[in-house]
């Protein structure tokens, strides 16, 4: 495979501009948690969170598998940047990696999900979300340093 010359600075608002797209879709799911906590029930959101989970999920092992990217064209390019950037091994195992942790995570949260009773349970959306802001923040963090990093 030949050698790709990529222009960091479009690489750069390419990766920026799919920061701003995670942000505004996270920014969708936080209301959109605080209005079926509010008007709907727990089961609603407790659904779409496991759908939402196991769609990236097959999304990821259909990457693994094919090699072929879903997704925006920027998105695209982003993913074949980077595994032009980081080499095919080391980016595979990266997938790999971040493709067991989904599986577990989403696996932990069906099996706890099938286990306990969510009409016991209270919810309270400013103090409940704090974990999920506090993980907002940590990538919006982590992706803007690496953006920053590349050269």
């Amino acid at each position: 495979m030949g050698e790709t010359v990529w222009n960091l600075r479009k690489v750069k608002h390419l990766k920026k501009k799919q920061l701003v797209l995670y942000n505004l879709l996270m920014l969708f799911i936080a209301f959109l948690a605080f209005y079926i906590e509010n008007d709907w029930s727990i089961y609603v959101l407790a659904g779409l969170t496991l759908v939402m989970s196991w769609s990236i999920i097959a999304n990821m092992v259909y990457t693994l598998k094919t090699g072929k990217v879903l997704g925006t064209k920027a998105s695209r390019r982003v993913q074949a940047f980077d595994r032009d950037y980081l080499g095919e091994k080391r980016w595979k195992k990266r997938k790999q990696i971040g493709t067991v942790i989904m599986i577990l995570f989403s696996i932990g949260f069906t099996a706890f999900l099938l286990n306990i009773d969510l009409n016991s349970m209270d919810m309270d959306f400013p103090t409940d979300a704090l974990p999920l802001f506090g993980a907002w923040g940590g990538f919006n963090a982590g992706e803007i340093n690496r953006v920053r990093k590349l050269q």
